[in-house]
């Protein structure tokens, strides 16, 4: 007999699945999912079971497996079912995903836990099915969290750590079933527990956790609540495999036959149409949703949100309208509020420019404008460590009028500042971006009124309750992203801070036109989403086409792109030899094109939702060593 074992160790792609012969020994006890140990090259491995087979190649000479290290297999069927899953649609080694989804092996102590036997527990007369929940504020959605019943083994996600506690507090007050806490910087030692906790469970207990929880081995899976699922902290940017949260809750929930309920302030555009178009079940606002709008219509912009048109000049030294200066500085005068300011980049200036011929500096690399920060008198890159000195005379002309341009979270935290001190107001103000120092921020947990000036770092350092003032300066930088998600993600930026006020805190938003679509949120949301949704149809993009990505990495910069097309050509006669209805774009390269020591292009396929199985399938064995897919990305240019 044999059996095909997934090493739990990081491995690629064609090489995650090995064959072993079952000793005679063993062939009445293994079984699918137990740990094992085997050879592995020449060094002793734990390994899962994923198969066993009587059929065996008479030619090979199979290694033995060595030990079954327990007789009760550690991985759920289901779990194991979702993994198999994630791999075929992500192109990711099997052997990867094992490896991150168990617990941390501890020799000494693994073969000493105690395991109970799977047997899937569900409520009588359960089923998959999703459903919406819909708020305004913070105490809506305290209500609805407060209202779960006590009899559901149920996992809540949360998009960032910060939002732990504040959730645990709530349901705590409820008293609720024991709450697991789950999130990636744990010890080895509480995952190694708290892994064996949730896999040995079978009594109601509520799993609060970040992304990472989805791998847990549940049990029992009755309900799963994905909070804030707007969030773009549930999509993986940067391992594989690119998943996003909603697409794995939607993997569990069919296994475990789970309810999925979402939840947020702000829906995204893609279940904002299954709501409205598939009819999923929707409690908007306390009421059950019926059709039609989903959303109140206003008929005006409410009296504390001000929108100020101001187009940014450098020759007047200011970094916001006058008018914005003049109510930071009246709200920080009177030292009882918070104010929030956000900027979207980050540095002091956010280019150097040669006044006499318009030349930019910018990186060599990748090609986009160099950055110069205050703190460390350099030019630095967008993207990496990349820096150099700022210089005295233009690459281009030679000449010595070289100015700074724009303004970072640096300038702006720096001019207010010194405002602050010419008008004799002692308020503290805190930059908050990626180079914010550990130091910096455990200063932010005095209770003192604050300023705090940053890109969107700041939100987890938000006090609601003590903020008087919110302002979002140059809100054209972030309209200016060139992708086919940045207009929600300023919708989504937009609601959060109204979903953040208070009922007596000021909104500003400094635009250079007020009679931008996008204002229409205020007041009449539902037309920023069919809008937005209509072009979305023309374009074949989410929710009417599903969208895969795949990018191709090499040290060489032709040779990328010489890959890149004939993996174009490959991928084209696949799905045009298979039938399947698909559109593949030109290459492109990516942005930035030069990122982590390589060169970047990519393709798109654009097809329909239930064909996407067939087509990751079909297309798998002819992806090169390296091409990364990202199912459904919320960034077509990025590596």
């Amino acid at each position: 007999m044999i059996a095909t074992i997934v090493p739990l160790k990081r491995l690629p792609r064609h090489t995650s699945l090995f064959d072993y012969s079952i000793p005679t020994e063993l062939e009445d006890t293994i079984a699918q999912g137990q740990l094992v140990q085997i050879q592995l090259r020449k060094t002793l491995e734990f390994g899962v079971v994923i198969s066993v087979s009587a059929a065996q190649n008479s030619n090979y000479a199979y290694k033995p497996i060595t030990a079954i290290v327990h007789d009760i297999p550690l991985f759920p069927p289901a779990t194991q079912s979702v993994l198999r899953e994630l791999s075929i649609l992500y192109a990711t080694s099997l052997a990867t995903l094992y490896k991150t989804s168990s617990l941390p092996i501890q020799k000494r102590k693994i073969k000493k836990i105690a395991l109970e036997p799977h047997t899937l527990v569900s409520i009588p007369e359960s089923k998959f099915e999703e459903s919406y929940v819909l708020y305004n504020t913070a105490e809506e959605e305290a209500r609805f969290f407060s209202s779960l019943d006590h009899v559901h083994t149920t996992l809540i996600l949360v998009p960032e750590v910060t939002q732990i506690e504040t959730l645990k507090n709530i349901l705590q007050k409820n008293n609720s079933p024991e709450v697991v806490i789950w999130q990636s910087d744990l010890s080895e030692k509480d995952k190694f527990n708290l892994w064996l906790r949730v896999r040995n469970n079978i009594d109601p207990i509520i799993i609060l956790g970040t992304r990472s929880s989805l791998a847990l081995p549940f049990t029992r899976l009755d309900r799963i609540i994905i909070t804030h699922e707007h969030d773009e902290q549930y999509k993986s940017y940067d391992q594989q495999p690119k998943y996003h949260a909603r697409d794995v809750v939607r993997l569990l929930g069919t296994q475990y036959q789970s309810q999925c309920i979402y939840t947020s302030f702000s829906p995204s555009f893609d279940l904002y149409y299954k709501i409205v178009k598939e009819k999923m079940p929707c409690i908007a606002n306390g009421s059950t949703y019926s059709g039609g709008l989903l959303f109140e219509t206003r008929k005006a912009i409410h009296e504390t949100i001000h929108i100020i048109e101001h187009t940014p000049q450098p020759r007047d030294g200011r970094v916001s309208s006058i008018i914005t200066e003049e109510r930071i500085v009246e709200v920080a005068t009177k030292k009882s509020q918070d104010i929030v300011i956000l900027v979207q980049r980050k540095g002091f200036a956010t280019m150097v420019v040669c006044k006499n011929c318009g030349h930019i500096e910018t990186s060599p690399l990748t090609g986009l404008p160099m950055t110069y920060r205050e703190d460390t008198r350099m030019m630095h890159g967008t993207h990496g460590d990349e820096q150099r000195p700022l210089p005295t005379t233009c690459s281009v002309c030679k000449s010595t009028m070289m100015l700074l341009r724009g303004a970072g979270t640096e300038k702006i935290a720096s001019y207010f500042s010194e405002l602050f001190t010419k008008e004799d107001i002692l308020i503290p103000v805190f930059r908050i971006d990626d180079n914010t120092s550990a130091d910096t921020l455990a200063k932010l947990n005095d209770s003192t009124p604050r300023v705090i000036i940053g890109t969107e770092k700041i939100f987890p350092h938000i006090r609601p309750e003590s903020t008087g003032l919110y302002v979002i300066l140059d809100l054209e930088r972030y309209l200016a992203i060139p992708e086919f998600q940045t207009f929600e993600h300023v919708v989504h930026l937009l609601s959060t801070f109204n979903y953040l006020r208070n009922t007596n805190s000021q909104f500003i938003i400094e635009t250079n036109s007020s009679d931008k679509p996008i204002f229409k949120l205020f007041s009449e949301p539902d037309r920023i989403y069919r809008t937005e949704l209509s072009l979305r149809q023309k374009l074949g993009y989410s929710p009417y086409q599903s969208v895969i990505k795949y990018t191709l990495s090499s040290v060489h910069k032709s040779g990328t792109r010489t890959r890149a097309e004939h993996f174009r050509e490959d991928i084209t006669r696949q799905l045009t030899q298979a039938n399947i209805i698909a559109t593949v774009s030109e290459i492109f390269e990516t942005h930035p094109a030069y990122h982590k020591g390589m060169y970047w292009w990519g393709v798109i396929v654009k097809t329909a939702p239930k064909d996407v199985r067939r087509v990751a399938e079909l297309l798998t064995p002819y992806l090169p060593t390296g091409c990364v897919v990202d199912l459904n990305p919320i960034s077509i240019f990025s590596p």
